[in-house]
């Protein structure tokens, strides 16, 4: 007997319940590149790794985590300092999703910067990590670049600050100018 499932935007899976080929994802099911096998990011990564690009993604990335070590200013508050790195951290995905090309090489920068600020801090790495600054941040996108400004001022606990969302901002166009700037300097084959 065969199954169907209904899923949001009425995406329909079918399946079977001796698992034979267990899931059919049907054309215009709304799944690009739904097709992509395992086989296919197998020789992916083997593609990537030959060709120098692992090694070198894992050099963007720990350099990423070096940059993101020293955005400590004079007069900086702790939880200035702290999201400070929250937004470095978030800018840098955007640059590394927009850098990187492949699936491969973005996840293995987006690794390698994360597994370096975990040696560097485990505090820091932690902080990194706040689900819902990130969630804040990508929703913020919605309403454009410059909300960021005032998602950063409210993370910093200051949301009226017109300074302070001015300064999330620029701070938000150099950490990701940063960032691209590193990944644009790799070279990547």
């Amino acid at each position: 007997m065969l199954h169907t499932r209904l899923y949001p935007a009425g995406t329909r899976f079918f399946a079977q319940p001796d698992g034979d080929e267990d899931v059919k994802i049907f054309p215009g099911s709304g799944f690009v590149g739904a097709e992509k096998t395992e086989d296919d990011g197998a020789a992916e990564f083997v593609r990537e790794r030959d060709n120098g690009n692992l090694e070198k993604a894992k050099r963007a990335g720990n350099k990423m985590a070096r940059r993101m070590r020293f955005l400590w200013r004079p007069g900086d508050s702790a939880p200035l300092h702290a999201q400070k790195k929250v937004l470095f951290a978030y800018a840098a995905a955007k640059a590394i999703e927009k850098h990187c090309n492949t699936s491969v090489l973005t996840q293995s920068v987006l690794s390698e910067f994360h597994r370096a600020v975990q040696a560097n801090s485990r505090r820091d790495y932690d902080l990194i990590q706040d689900s819902v600054a990130f969630t804040k941040y990508l929703l913020s996108e919605r309403s454009g670049k410059d909300a960021l400004g005032g998602v950063f001022a409210e993370l910093c606990k200051d949301k009226e600050n017109d300074k302070l969302q001015r300064k999330g901002i620029l701070l938000y166009y150099r950490y990701f100018s940063d960032c691209l700037m590193i990944l644009t300097k790799t070279t990547f084959q």
